[in-house]
């Protein structure tokens, strides 16, 4: 089970860093990568103008019965709220002011074939649409 586990790992990892690129490309900066907040992981934080997006990356086989983006579920959501809020800590206590941001909560979704070369890749802005003031009072 262990092998299995740290080979979907692996596989993880390689798709973040498409999902990476393809930030990139959309003129994104990339702030952070696997950020954790106690038990909480987001992805991929990245920064463009005044918006810091907080993005999860799912990665699913071609033949999945699901797509990527069905795997954000309710409680995935609510785990990284609780991490983006840690992230908004992190930031005021660099004397950085939250408030002078937008945030949003994106899902990059990838298909890939059975020999792990990449099929699609679909960016959903705004997969959840958090409420921002809400999440700095939870923050700060």
């Amino acid at each position: 089970m262990n092998g299995n586990i740290s080979h979907r790992r692996a596989v993880g990892v390689v798709f973040e860093s498409v999902a990476e690129i393809l930030l990139k490309e959309k003129g994104y900066k990339i702030l952070e990568r696997n950020y954790t907040f106690g038990k909480y992981e987001i992805d991929i934080i990245a920064k463009k103008e005044d918006e810091v997006v907080f993005v999860e990356v799912k990665s699913r086989n071609e033949n999945a019965i699901c797509s990527p983006e069905s795997a954000v579920g309710k409680e995935k959501i609510k785990h990284i709220l609780l991490c983006a809020s840690g992230y908004i800590k992190y930031l005021y206590q660099k004397g950085i002011n939250p408030l002078k941001f937008s945030y949003s909560f994106d899902v990059i979704g990838i298909l890939y074939t059975d020999d792990y070369d990449l099929k699609s890749i679909r960016y959903f802005k705004k997969y959840y649409r958090g409420d921002r003031d809400e999440l700095l009072r939870f923050a700060l």
